[in-house]
């Protein structure tokens, strides 16, 4: 049984966190640390946030510089990656899931959410 616990906190529509999502299982691999991942509903946050596509669909160069850099960040990290064909996305369904997954004790469909 691990001593610490990591919870990992992220959302499905979030670019970014593609990045940490293929990473976090080597992060903790040989440290005695139990992973939980923990998805939470990212579209009703940046609907609050009054956000409702995105913190960058309105600003055409953000959303530009957005997809370089998460290109550019894979490249450095050695993650496979490439653009999403649809973006932003309705994650709303596989929030749903994760989280009754997560629930279980289950992060095989979180892992799989990222991996095409």
């Amino acid at each position: 049984m691990a001593n610490r616990t990591l919870e990992f906190w992220f959302g499905y529509g979030s670019t970014y966190t593609y990045l940490t999502a293929m990473r976090i299982d080597r992060a903790v691999e040989g440290k005695d640390m139990n992973l939980l991942w923990k998805p939470f509903n990212l579209t009703a946050l940046m609907r609050e946030k009054g956000l409702p596509r995105g913190p960058f669909v309105e600003r055409p160069e953000k959303v530009a510089y957005m997809w370089r850099d998460l290109e550019r960040r894979a490249q450095l990290r050695g993650v496979p990656y490439s653009k999403p064909m649809q973006y932003p996305v309705d994650s709303q369904t596989t929030v749903r899931v994760g989280y009754l997954a997560a629930i279980e004790g289950c992060a095989a469909s979180s892992r799989a959410a990222y991996s095409r």
